[in-house]
């Protein structure tokens, strides 16, 4: 079922796309894609802000309880095991960084005294740093979009072929798609945390295109590459 949703929401964006025309959606895309590269630029402003809110310390809270009762051994072995076999709502290449960095050092880092700490605080860290980019990205979305639409008036009546300018539109319209999905994957880890909908995240592991974007989130493999504490 979730798998039809993914393909239902690529095929409206690939249908918009369509409509609009390759010199709209060109406009619209690029606004998306700025915003992204400008989000992982300025994104640490918008995570000191949110952690001074009420969300950081609801999320550490929710990460706690998850882990309070989970026995992770004292050697790195049987804690990495541990990790791996508990820690199964994010995307697999973040539960490897919190494997990775099971450390002393890290454990100074945060002020971790034991395990069950570092787990809490680091992928609170983690989490928060992923609910920045998502809402950095959104205003500065709304932000291009508006400065973009002053321009598209004029661009789109620039001389082009219909038939590309058709087809161009719908080949952005699905790739911006894809986008959208991956952006919102982005918060999926911490809207699984809300009880009333944590059932998602079994319809996630149920499906096959729904897994495999979640498994494979493009901008996630990117903010794990950069992410630092």
């Amino acid at each position: 079922m979730l798998d039809l949703s993914v393909i239902i929401v690529v095929s409206i964006f690939g249908i918009i796309g369509y409509k609009r025309g390759f010199i709209k959606s060109i406009l619209t895309f690029g606004t998306s894609i700025i915003a992204l590269v400008l989000s992982f630029i300025v994104y640490p402003m918008m995570t000191m802000l949110l952690r001074i809110t009420p969300v950081y310390t609801w999320i550490y809270q929710t990460i706690s309880k998850k882990v309070e009762d989970i026995s992770f051994g004292g050697g790195l072995q049987s804690q990495g095991d541990a990790i791996t076999k508990n820690i199964t709502w994010m995307p697999d290449i973040l539960v490897e960084q919190v494997k990775n960095n099971n450390n002393t050092a890290m454990y100074d880092l945060l002020g971790a005294t034991n395990i069950k700490e570092y787990i809490s605080l680091y992928v609170t860290q983690m989490l928060m740093g992923m609910l920045a980019l998502f809402l950095t990205w959104v205003v500065l979305k709304i932000i291009l979009t508006t400065v973009i639409k002053l321009l598209s008036g004029i661009i789109e009546h620039l001389p082009i072929i219909s038939t590309f300018n058709k087809q161009g539109g719908l080949c952005l319209g699905i790739i911006k798609g894809i986008l959208m999905l991956s952006i919102v994957g982005l918060i999926i880890p911490i809207l699984i945390e809300i009880p009333s909908i944590q059932s998602i995240y079994l319809e996630i592991q149920s499906s096959y295109l729904s897994k495999w974007l979640y498994e494979n989130n493009l901008i996630i493999m990117v903010y794990n590459y950069l992410f630092h504490i």
